[in-house]
């Protein structure tokens, strides 16, 4: 609405929209503020600082529901073609893997809080193709 108030302005200015219409979208935009008040103060009745966080997360919901969409859409796809040629592509080739890493020493372990910490002994062995430096040798 903010980046459509400024244009609505200018063709308001400029006599191109009848001044209803100015009307009638600042009682839409005073409407959405009101909305947005009682979101953050039903947020707040659950949790003291979920108001400040509700918006973000359902913003961060809707980004995974628009990247999940294709992959959906791409199974049911895949499904389709299986079921009218009747073969199936290899698994390796559609699905993507998480290697173990390759040197222990640069393995996370859980520290006594539960969140994950580097060992504090042992450092990257040369073995796992880790350069200690930044800078080309």
């Amino acid at each position: 609405m903010r980046e459509d108030k400024a244009a609505l302005q200018q063709l308001l200015q400029k006599d191109a929209i009848p001044e209803s219409l100015w009307t009638a979208f600042q009682a839409a935009e005073k409407q959405l503020e009101a909305e947005i008040v009682d979101v953050v103060t039903e947020a707040n009745s659950f949790h003291p600082a979920w108001g400040t966080i509700i918006f973000a997360s359902a913003n961060e919901i809707l980004m995974n529901e628009k990247l999940k969409a294709p992959l959906l859409t791409m199974q049911a796809t895949r499904a389709e073609a299986e079921q009218k040629y009747g073969s199936k592509v290899p698994q390796s080739s559609n699905t993507l893997t998480v290697k173990s890493p390759i040197s222990p020493s640069i393995t996370p372990s859980p520290s006594v809080n539960g969140d994950l910490e580097l060992p504090k002994t042992g450092s990257i062995s040369k073995a796992s193709g880790l350069k200690h430096s930044i800078y080309p040798v």
